[in-house]
């Protein structure tokens, strides 16, 4: 019975309920937004941080299962992430924002590919051993690949026909 709410297409319908159907007022969609958001994202981290070990070099899938977008902690940290976003007053959003949500397709498409090639001047001899704290190379690697996917998306952009490549 669940088939058709569960795995990715479930955030989408999360979305539409939470949207359309969920009557709660802003003080308790934003109290339990703020929870269940906190809790997801603690244990994601915590789950990260158990299964890593530090200066151990390890393959992807076995630190990605903390990650994975169907399992229960980034169910809800995305249904607080939902429930906060509802909080939000303003009608139209900045017009930066909407420039950037523009691009995020194609931002979506090449940032692997962005993070791939950044990812030696940090760690320049492998993942065990980055040139910076790992608290700060993974902020700042997140950080600098998105600045360049926003800057390289917006000049695709300016190609004529580039929204079948970017969106």
């Amino acid at each position: 019975m669940l088939y058709y709410c569960s795995g990715y297409l479930g955030y989408l319908v999360m979305a539409h309920y939470i949207r359309e159907h969920l009557t709660w007022s802003r003080s308790k969609r934003m109290r339990i937004g703020s929870i269940t958001f906190l809790i997801g994202a603690i244990f994601t981290a915590w789950a990260f941080w158990y299964k890593g070990v530090p200066g151990v070099e390890m393959k992807t899938p076995a630190l990605e299962w903390s990650w994975e977008f169907c399992t229960p902690n980034v169910l809800l940290t995305t249904f607080g992430a939902f429930l906060l976003f509802t909080c939000i007053a303003q009608k139209d959003a900045p017009k930066w924002i909407t420039g950037i949500s523009k691009l995020t397709f194609g931002m979506y498409l090449m940032h692997i590919l962005i993070l791939g090639n950044l990812a030696p001047f940090f760690m320049p001899e492998g993942p065990a051993n980055p040139i910076l704290p790992i608290y700060l190379t993974i902020p700042c690697m997140a950080l600098l690949t998105f600045i360049a996917c926003a800057a390289i998306t917006k000049l695709i952009s300016y190609i004529p026909g580039s929204k079948w490549m970017i969106g």
